[in-house]
Formats: C-alpha cells, sequence, structure tokens
C-alpha cells in the first residue's frame, strides 16, 4: 500500500513575492523582501510554498527562483521545500 503525501498545515502564499502588480519587473529589493519571507517562513517551520502563473505575472515565481538560487542553504533548510503551482488552463 502506498502511503499519500503529506503536507504542511500552513504554507506560504506567494503573490506578493513579485513586487507591485503592475511594474514592469521585479527589484533587487523586492528580492531581498522575498528572501527576509522565506526565510522567516523557513524558520516558523513553513516548507511549503503556494505559486500560480499569474501571481504578479510571473514576477513571484521568478523572485522565487532568484531566492533560492542565491541562497543554495534555504533549498536544504530544514525539510525540502514543496512549491504548489497552479496553471491557467
Amino acid at each position: 500500500m502506498t502511503t499519500p503525501p503529506t503536507t504542511d498545515r500552513l504554507v506560504l502564499g506567494c503573490m506578493g513575492l513579485g513586487g507591485p502588480w503592475d511594474a514592469e519587473s521585479y527589484t533587487a529589493a523586492d528580492i531581498e523582501t522575498a528572501e527576509k519571507a522565506v526565510e522567516a517562513a523557513l524558520d516558523s517551520g513553513i516548507t511549503t510554498f503556494d505559486h500560480a502563473d499569474i501571481y504578479g505575472q510571473g514576477k513571484a515565481e521568478a523572485v522565487f527562483g532568484e531566492v533560492l538560487s542565491r541562497h543554495p542553504s534555504l533549498r536544504a533548510h530544514r525539510h525540502p521545500v514543496e512549491v504548489r503551482h497552479r496553471a491557467r488552463p
């Protein structure tokens, strides 16, 4: 019998990680803010992050990727990071 996957009870919604919705692109300040948010989530035991391709018109996913690529220690913080993604049909 297969054990179903488990997920955290708390999930960080990442809609705001890409900066203002109407901005053309994200900035270094957006990345710095996202780093703080992701680190705080991980320090609190949150390892599941919710994304959708429409969050910040795709900027939220790009910023989250920047945060993980700049800080490899975040990827192996306490537990593997789980990213949930929802795409438009």
